[in-house]
């Protein structure tokens, strides 16, 4: 198969996507989560912008998806949503390609500023950023569906209940962790080590799932908003340029998302410290356009045992010849399977080290 960067490539002359002053483009990855499929186009004059062209091989659905949501994140003010500068479909070597090129927006992932950056950082700069992200994610959480479901391309399979949604979702997690080879090993990890914990995660979801009947109001969900996927720069003061990749997106529940930055927190102690310190503003930013619910405290222990098979199950796929192995990565293995091994033995959040976001308010 072609890689990324020979699509991208064929994909411009082909299409004529750069303009005739520009010589021949640089394009490199573009730096983000385990696995990425999108690209940087790089043009050497001076009156073409950097532009991103995300490359989708067979699966057309996926840009249909991104189309979808981005209709909806337009219809809410305030949610810095990238230009679309083209779409398409094309057959390059016999393969099916959908493609998107949006502008390049500027500015670095909150992941690479907190963990490179932080002692250029004031408090005021990171109240900022932690007040903007809070924000914009509310914000997010403000577009409204008629009902519960996933997103497939343009549409939306209806579900009337979230605990139906989140079981399904959490099932079809497990199971793919499952299917796993079981002696695939990353670092000091094999799948087995996941799979044996599967049936207990099975069983204390089902245990605890009842109190997701509390969740009666389908939003927008980001479904996977690390701080790789949240864009940050300083062109006036330091906050939040634009929120990424949506492609696990689905109506759901909004709190998903606010475990998820909870977990990055427990996974980042290298800046965690120094971001708990503004909690307060991001919750104030979140608080501004929406309530967290009494209920997150009980909930957020369901949302961090998909979200942490998750990251097992990619890193177990990875190619390490592309994406090598890091201290970094072994880490985030390690805290992730903590919180597995403490839910399947028991143990609160709180006793596996993963304070709640909230208590902090």
């Amino acid at each position: 198969m072609e890689t990324p960067e020979h699509l991208a490539q064929t994909l411009i002359h082909k299409k004529d996507i750069v303009c005739t002053q520009c010589e021949e483009p640089t394009i490199y990855p573009l730096t983000g989560g385990i696995i990425n499929i999108n690209e940087v186009i790089c043009s050497p004059c001076f009156d073409c912008q950097p532009v991103v062209a995300s490359i989708y091989i067979n699966a057309p659905e996926r840009r249909d998806k991104e189309l979808f949501i981005r209709q909806i994140l337009m219809q809410q003010p305030g949610i810095p949503v990238p230009t679309l500068l083209d779409s398409g479909d094309t057959f390059i070597d016999g393969q099916l390609i959908t493609y998107m090129v949006k502008e390049l927006i500027p500015g670095d992932t909150l992941y690479s500023v907190l963990h490179n950056r932080l002692p250029e950082l004031s408090k005021i700069d990171l109240e900022s950023i932690a007040l903007q992200l809070g924000n914009y994610l509310a914000r997010i959480h403000q577009c409204y569906f008629p009902c519960f479901g996933e997103i497939n391309g343009d549409q939306l399979s209806p579900r009337s209940e979230w605990r139906d949604v989140f079981w399904e979702r959490f099932l079809r997690r497990a199971k793919s962790v499952s299917n796993l080879p079981s002696d695939i090993q990353v670092g000091p990890y094999q799948a087995i080590d996941i799979q044996v914990l599967l049936p207990i995660l099975i069983k204390k979801v089902q245990q605890e799932i009842g109190i997701l009947d509390s969740v009666t109001t389908p939003v927008l969900v980001h479904g996977d908003c690390h701080f790789l996927n949240v864009m940050a720069n300083s062109t006036k003061k330091w906050g939040i340029s634009a929120i990424l990749d949506m492609e696990d997106a689905h109506a759901g529940d909004a709190e998903v998302d606010l475990a998820i930055i909870e977990s990055q927190l427990n996974l980042s102690p290298e800046f965690s410290t120094a971001f708990k310190t503004v909690l307060p503003a991001f919750l104030h930013g979140y608080s501004m356009k929406r309530r967290i619910s009494p209920e997150f405290k009980q909930k957020r222990k369901l949302y961090h045992i998909p979200w942490s098979l998750s990251y097992f199950e990619a890193v177990l796929q990875m190619d390490t010849q592309i994406h090598p192995i890091t201290e970094q990565i072994i880490g985030y293995m390690h805290r992730h399977y903590q919180v597995l091994k403490g839910i399947s033995q028991g143990l609160t959040l709180e006793e596996i080290g993963v304070p709640c976001i909230v208590d902090n308010d």
